[in-house]
């Protein structure tokens, strides 16, 4: 009987130990496909990013020392987003914005160059500003105009941001920091395999965020505002001048940089409301996109421009053009004035 037992507690070893083997091999091969599909996303996004920026960083070197040369920061609000909606091609309220400037002859040329992101936060937008600046760019702009923080609100971010703050130091805030910034990770996220939702996180009810957890809220706060005071930093620090744009569409993102800008003396330009759409009953920003159409993003443009025009922000008109209107509303019902300039 002893001698009938050997065998099979062989047998039973031998395929302990096949399985074994066939579970790390499972599980080196996991991991090497892993990597590969990270190199891959990495110089997939990298690409991307290479595609997006090409040309605007190669208007960025035109740019001429002459010049009145503005930077447009943003998100998909100021790359111009939604504008396909009623326009044959997209474009934001910059390209529009250095049309209507230019209308009349001024002591020096206005050139306006769109940096807006679809995505972006604004600590993308900060590093976006501080790479332009550093790297980009060898002429120094003379304004830059900044409109962020409405991205802040995604999921993804809050989450990441909450790890950030609160698990700061510890282990597992590294981890979760290391786990989030995989490309692989964040496509998983994005395809919904590990995505939390927003109304966990918060509840928006007649254009009204409001935070379930009053932690986010003070989170999101600092975070802004961190971001606002190094961007504003480092403009200062190259006498550059910085304006921030909000638009007033229910989120605090609206009533935080109106608060830092008016601690920190910095224009800011507020963009109201419209009036709701008769055929929808949809304020503007409430399309199906959650984006202005062409020609919302014509009003922002003048709106902008009378704010700069106003607060006496641009190069001077040519005394013989000085008289010529500048505004010129070209679309239907009447133009709205910017509610609150800054302070």
């Amino acid at each position: 009987m002893a001698h009938g037992q050997k065998p099979a507690r062989l047998i039973v070893r031998r395929t302990a130990r096949r399985i074994r083997r066939a579970a790390g091999a499972v599980c080196i091969i996991v991991f090497l496909t892993c990597v590969l599909l990270e190199i891959c996303l990495r110089g997939l996004g990298d690409l991307a990013v290479y595609a997006f920026f090409k040309g605007r960083f190669e208007k960025a070197r035109d740019l001429e020392a002459g010049d009145f040369n503005i930077l447009c920061l943003g998100d998909s609000y100021t790359w111009g987003g939604g504008s396909e909606a009623d326009y044959h091609m997209i474009e934001g309220y910059p390209e529009q914005l250095e049309r209507l400037l230019n209308r009349r002859p001024r002591s020096r040329p206005i050139r306006i160059l769109n940096l807006g992101v679809p995505g972006y936060t604004s600590s993308d937008v900060r590093r976006l500003m501080e790479r332009f600046l550093g790297t980009v760019s060898t002429i120094v702009p003379d304004m830059c105009i900044v409109a962020t923080g409405i991205n802040n609100y995604h999921p993804w971010e809050l989450r990441r941001t909450l790890f950030t703050k609160m698990g700061h130091g510890s282990l597992v805030g590294h981890a979760y920091l290391w786990l989030t910034g995989l490309k692989l990770y964040r496509m998983l996220y994005f395809l919904g395999a590990l995505s939390p939702h927003a109304e966990d996180l918060y509840t928006i009810n007649e254009d009204t965020l409001t935070f379930k957890d009053p932690r986010l809220y003070t989170l999101y706060r600092k975070w802004l505002e961190e971001d606002l005071t190094e961007m504003h930093a480092l403009c200062a620090s190259r006498h550059i001048e910085l304006v921030v744009l909000a638009y007033h569409i229910g989120f605090h993102s609206y009533e935080i940089q109106k608060s830092f800008c008016a601690r920190h003396d910095v224009p800011f330009i507020d963009i109201p409301r419209l009036e709701k759409d008769p055929l929808t009953g949809r304020h503007t920003f409430q399309q199906a996109s959650w984006h202005p159409t062409h020609a919302e993003y014509s009003k922002i443009a003048r709106w902008v421009a009378e704010y700069l025009e106003t607060h006496q922000l641009l190069p001077m008109c040519s005394p013989l053009n000085s008289s010529l209107p500048l505004l010129k509303d070209t679309s239907s019902g009447p133009m709205q004035t910017v509610a609150d300039h800054s302070k």
